[in-house]
């Protein structure tokens, strides 16, 4: 007798296929009781194929928001009015990552293509693409004073790009290896410094400038999907596929605190500039917001229809975008909870309710 998953398998695409995946897994594992041990480690090509597809991100002025959709395009928002401003299309194959520099001026994509691309957010031009990497490319990061770009994925390796000084084209500097498993994400400290890198259940420290490894965690965590770093340097904040945020001190290199309250796993962190405010995005389809400094959870975004696969916050900690299963990218006002989809045609109402500036 024919399977019907096969049949219906047999049928798709590879990218649905993938889609298919993924959700199944991710269901399941967010089935297994919390006092059990966790599903078997997945294979990562199947179970991160898609992860994190719903890219968002959102300028350091908070004027403008980017969104990946299915079909390989990065789309920019006018965050005020919601009027799409352009389409960004160039890559192949599923875009994993977006983020913007510093000053807004240039937005970095990274593929399933194994490139990253380089776009001039005010023309929409690309400015260069960035090879190198043997596999898919899903996290990326720009140092805070955007002459450093780090990106990672299923090569297992670490890629520092840099603009030399008085250039404007980012050259390879340098490959970071040391992790066995593909790169889940990445995070620079506010002064340059530290990058921090995770994979399946390790996380390690490197120094920036030359490559070294100044510290290597191992935590138990069924996958550690996101990574933030708090402003002041001390603190590292791990979203893991266990359904935990964990709070490290990093000069002792322990775990101050266990957050939970999530039902599935952590896909997406952000933290606000003052550092006292943490964001989490699961795949239980919940946002919620902590009080860092005592893990008090604060609020709980009205649930959504989709899981959680990104999320990013403006400088001014008002605004949060999100990106969820199926091109759902939401814009929110976190003073008022109020949400508006610009991935789909927003109403007047929404549009004259969410008011962000």
């Amino acid at each position: 007798m024919l399977n019907p998953l096969m049949i219906r398998l047999s049928s798709m695409s590879l990218s649905a296929i993938a889609t298919t995946l993924c959700l199944a897994y991710s269901t399941l594992a967010a089935q297994v009781p919390p006092t059990q041990p966790p599903l078997e480690r997945p294979n990562s090509a199947i179970a991160r194929i898609l992860s994190g597809h719903a890219a968002v991100a959102i300028s350091s002025d908070g004027k403008v928001v980017a969104g990946v959709s299915q079909d390989k395009q990065i789309k920019l928002w006018n965050s005020q009015t919601q009027a799409e401003i352009r389409t960004l299309a160039g890559h192949p194959l599923p875009i994993l990552a977006i983020a913007f520099s510093p000053n807004g001026q240039v937005l970095a994509s990274a593929s399933h293509d194994k490139t990253i691309k380089l776009w001039s957010v005010p023309t929409g031009q690309l400015l260069q693409t960035l090879t190198g990497h043997t596999d898919w490319v899903e996290a990326i990061a720009f140092s805070p004073n955007g002459q450093a770009l780090v990106s990672g994925g299923g090569d297992k390796t670490i890629r520092v790009w840099r603009v030399a000084a008085g250039g404007q084209k980012f050259k390879l500097e340098r490959t970071l290896t040391g992790h066995q498993d593909s790169i889940y994400a990445l995070a620079i400290s506010a002064d340059g410094q530290t990058l921090a890198s995770s994979s399946w259940n390790v996380i390690k420290l490197w120094q920036l400038s030359n490559g070294k490894v100044l510290r290597t965690f191992s935590d138990n965590a069924f996958g550690i999907n996101a990574l933030a770093i708090s402003a002041d340097g001390q603190t590292l904040i791990s979203g893991n596929g266990d359904r935990t945020i964990k709070v490290w001190n990093l000069p002792a290199g322990q775990v101050r605190q266990t957050l939970t309250g999530h039902q599935a796993a952590i896909s997406a962190l952000t933290l606000s500039r003052n550092g006292q405010t943490l964001i989490s995005g699961s795949s239980d389809n919940t946002i919620k917001l902590w009080q860092l400094t005592t893990g008090q959870l604060t609020q709980t975004l009205p649930r959504q229809s989709s899981s959680i696969e990104a999320i990013a916050l403006s400088s001014n900690g008002q605004a949060l975008v999100s990106g969820g299963w199926g091109d759902i990218i939401k814009l929110w006002d976190l003073q008022t909870g109020r949400d508006v989809t610009l991935s789909a045609p927003a109403s007047k109402e929404q549009r004259q309710a969410l008011g962000i500036s």
